[in-house]
């Protein structure tokens, strides 16, 4: 699911087949998340606190930009 330095500060969880949740362990102590990315579940997901849509393998520099968690669910559903 996640890849990169920082892969082991993200926590998620996957809810039924369209409901995903992620959140950082120490948001404070990172300054930034560099190369770390999640791959979403096959298809579009929207992202409920923050705005926008995402596919397939996201950075967390990308998802986290104004929080330090999301809530997707999946275009759709």
């Amino acid at each position: 699911m996640a890849a990169g330095q920082y892969e082991r500060h993200l926590l998620g969880m996957l809810r039924g087949e369209d409901v995903m949740v992620l959140v950082t362990r120490r948001p404070r102590t990172l300054p930034d998340w560099a190369d770390t990315t999640v791959t979403l579940p096959e298809g579009m997901w929207e992202e409920q606190l923050g705005g926008g849509m995402f596919e397939g393998t996201v950075k967390l520099s990308t998802l986290f930009k104004t929080r330090p968690q999301a809530i997707l669910t999946r275009a759709g559903s």
